[in-house]
């Protein structure tokens, strides 16, 4: 039950007038109204985390959620971020569509729930509702929202000079900042308003450990005691385009799992408002990222990587020690097994992958075919060969290993190297893959074969007749934190 005061009371018939018109799973449903005390009762949701590992934790705002994950560090529910972020997009194009701008959008205007699975008490039905819609979010509180059919008496046809009603920290620079902002301002002024709203809203769902966007400047800042003062502060950074900073935490979340959020994210809080993402260009990159593994690549798993060596002999000692447990030094005969371990190989294993793309893997038809057999006997040999003149306690970059690997005639051909890449973005940040990006578009219009360095990692990437490759020896993960394989990607 909300309550409000007689001052608010315009806002109020406002607001149930939105919510009486409204039928649409991602708005909030209105239950009824009181006139003594003025108040409307809405439909009462919540999210439940007991299917999750947490009896009698539950939170009914998108904030709330948001802080609650951060403290699992988001294990197994990256893909309700992503879901969530569908059911946000679809309510306010819903609301667009009713020629409706919601102007004060924000996480904690998001109620979310999983009441339509968690309260069933059959396992199979819950699991079948749970893979439909595994979180529901619904927009709330219009109290500020505007329509093209409901209007204020001090507004003018479809015009309005308060502007500035929405939740600072995301808000449109349009809005506030003095420089650019609007003096008059029509329902499709505030709907590209709603637009980066969205844009901050996802955000802090692929930074979930931030509570609000800029959260960091500002805290660094200090003495900022005001609406004003925060305001002010806002406006110096908007005025030189700076998007907040994201937390490094969550980085290779937003390379993988997160990857269509991130740019939904900077589509939308583009500073020129007119460039902006549309709700139905959202909507179009969730769907195009709910395909992306079974569409965009073909995944081969080898039958080896770096660590298989030490994983068998880890297998073998604990079945001899199970045997002979009588024996002293049950280790010392298998000292000789261990001689092919892959720890921190990866550049050497890289660069002679390259030279065996070039000088041993037949070109043609049959590349793809005899690429993978090429791999996993490089990944099981070459450490018998390269471990006596290597530390394997420490990593090497591709220059370093090549030396040494030529240096002990372990490949036979000279190569000249080249630094494509020299910048010191990280492999997970939106500018280095942006950046890894291009060259790679731009070296694919020929066959090429490169290693590729980003401590503590070195890949193989090449092209083959316009088919880009990725070689990846270690044990890799598709999302974090789910399951194990060796993969090379096409």
């Amino acid at each position: 039950m909300l309550q409000v005061l007689a001052k608010e009371e315009k806002l109020f018939y406002k607001e149930v007038k939105f919510l009486n018109d409204l039928d649409h799973p991602n708005i909030v449903r209105l239950k009824g109204i009181s006139f003594q005390p003025l108040a409307m009762m809405l439909e009462y949701i919540y999210f439940d985390f007991k299917h999750f590992g947490c009896d009698g934790l539950h939170v009914h705002s998108l904030s709330d959620f948001l802080l609650q994950i951060d403290e699992f560090n988001c294990e197994g529910l990256c893909e309700l971020v992503n879901h969530a972020a569908k059911e946000i997009i679809n309510g306010l194009a819903h609301l667009h569509s009713k020629g409706i701008a919601h102007r004060d959008l924000k996480p904690a205007n998001i109620l979310i729930s999983n009441q339509h699975y968690c309260t069933l008490s059959d396992n199979n039905e819950m699991v079948r509702q749970f893979e439909l819609r595994p979180v529901a979010c619904k927009l709330t509180d219009f109290g500020e929202s505007r329509s093209l059919l409901v209007q204020t008496q001090t507004c003018v046809a479809s015009k309005t000079n308060n502007v500035d009603r929405g939740t600072v920290v995301y808000e449109a620079p349009e809005l506030f900042v003095r420089e650019i902002l609007l003096s008059g301002a029509s329902i499709s002024d505030f709907m590209l308003a709603d637009i980066w709203a969205l844009g901050m809203i996802v955000f802090s769902m692929i930074n979930p450990s931030v509570k609000y966007p800029y959260r960091s400047e500002i805290r660094s800042a200090g003495s900022i005691s005001s609406q004003d003062e925060l305001k002010i502060f806002l406006s110096s950074l908007l005025r030189q385009k700076k998007l907040p900073l994201p937390d490094e935490k969550y980085i290779a979340q937003r390379a993988t799992v997160w990857r269509g959020l991130e740019e939904i994210y900077r589509l939308c809080d583009n500073f020129d408002r007119h460039s902006r993402l549309s709700l139905r260009e959202a909507s179009n990159i969730m769907s195009r990222e709910n395909k992306r593994v079974s569409t965009d690549l073909d995944v081969l798993h080898l039958k080896v990587s770096q660590t298989t060596a030490v994983q068998q002999f880890d297998q073998r000692l604990a079945a001899q020690l199970k045997d002979n447990v009588s024996e002293e030094t049950p280790a010392k005969q298998l000292e000789c097994a261990l001689n092919n371990d892959g720890t921190n190989a990866c550049a050497f294993l890289s660069v002679k992958i390259a030279d065996a793309i070039l000088s041993e893997v037949v070109a043609g038809s049959e590349f793809f075919t005899e690429l993978p057999e090429a791999i996993e006997d490089t990944i099981w040999h070459l450490p018998q060969t390269i471990n006596v003149h290597r530390d394997l306690h420490r990593l090497y970059d591709a220059m370093e290993a090549y030396v040494i690997i030529r240096e002990h005639k372990i490949i036979m051909s000279s190569y000249d190297f080249s630094e494509e890449l020299p910048f010191d973005d990280t492999v997970y940040s939106f500018e280095g893959r942006q950046k890894l990006h291009s060259k790679l578009c731009e070296l694919g219009c020929n066959d090429f074969v490169a290693t590729f360095t980003c401590e503590p990692l070195a890949l193989t990437l090449g092209c083959r007749d316009g088919k880009p490759y990725m070689i990846d020896t270690h044990s890799v993960t598709f999302a974090p934190g789910k399951g194990e394989g060796e993969n090379l990607s096409l």
